[in-house]
């Protein structure tokens, strides 16, 4: 399951950096976002209802700051507004994201916890893009296509096939 979670976040983060960097009409992007977001949501709610191991409920928690930030997205293109409030939740998942990496990191599953170093990036960038002044939002959207397809889409069709196993 892990695996067709990363490819679909994958997807929905890569469509959001393409969309924008070839400034396109962004309102399907809110019918992706929407549905990787509820999807990753409730998978994950009910996961960590049923989690017993330590690890897992790591994991599950941090594939719902996927979704949230995804239904945020989508918010953020059905209703419009500020898009520092985007940013400033960002950087907060960002903290999660790099406390998650370090906790894989120091029980021994350094692969996972790199995979959560590498992801924090994407938080960071919606922060230096929506959340403040500073003029990074082209970089944020080449993160999104970058993170998407190499971070997420492309280890998640390696966890799919069983060529490696992340959460072992």
């Amino acid at each position: 399951m892990f695996g067709i979670t990363l490819i679909l976040t994958g997807i929905a983060f890569a469509l959001n950096g393409v969309v924008a960097l070839c400034n396109w009409d962004r309102k399907g992007l809110a019918t992706i976002n929407t549905l990787v977001g509820l999807f990753l949501v409730i998978t994950n709610t009910y996961f960590l209802t049923v989690s017993t191991s330590e690890a897992n409920t790591i994991v599950y928690f941090g594939e719902l700051l996927f979704g949230f930030t995804l239904l945020f997205m989508a918010s953020d293109i059905i209703w419009g507004g500020d898009k520092r409030a985007l940013g400033w939740f960002s950087i907060m998942v960002a903290v999660c994201a790099i406390t998650i990496a370090l906790y894989f990191i120091l029980t021994d599953v350094v692969f996972l916890g790199v995979l959560w170093a590498i992801w924090s990036l994407i938080w960071v960038f919606m922060f230096a893009g929506f959340g403040t002044n500073a003029k990074f939002t082209r970089s944020t959207y080449y993160c999104f296509v970058f993170q998407g397809v190499v971070a997420l889409l492309a280890i998640g069709f390696l966890e799919l096939m069983d060529v490696i196993n992340v959460l072992a």
